[in-house]
């Protein structure tokens, strides 16, 4: 189902110049980079399809994914918060409307700090 998604978000463009009205979505341009070996290859954001979801509210779901495990050494994903938090601070200051994490009391404070200092 996720690929799916994925492949109708990247022809959103496509679609609405067909006068096909998009309905109002989120999307996770961290999506390549979550498949497979290439995750940790790919890093944190598809540019191209970020660029493209300017106008929809964006949620990245960087939560203990394996390419933290690769920079960090931590083959535990539960001892990949840290990382996971610099991947929330990354999100907010690029603009993501919404994160998806493990560890929600810990990453509430870092997007609070984030959101005050990257936001205001």
């Amino acid at each position: 189902e996720g690929g799916q998604n994925f492949e109708v978000l990247r022809r959103i463009p496509e679609l609405t110049a067909q006068h096909i009205r998009a309905a109002p979505n989120s999307s996770d341009p961290t999506a390549a980079a979550a498949g497979g070996s290439r995750e940790g290859e790919e890093g944190f954001v598809d540019e191209d399809l970020a660029v493209e979801l300017v106008n929809y509210p964006v949620l990245v779901g960087s939560s203990r994914k394996r390419f933290i495990g690769a920079v960090t050494g931590k083959t535990d994903a539960r001892d990949r918060v840290w990382g996971t938090a610099a991947t929330v601070t990354a999100a907010v200051q690029g603009g993501a409307a919404i994160v998806r994490v493990h560890d929600v009391a810990e990453m509430i404070d870092v997007a609070r700090v984030s959101d005050h200092i990257y936001r205001r």
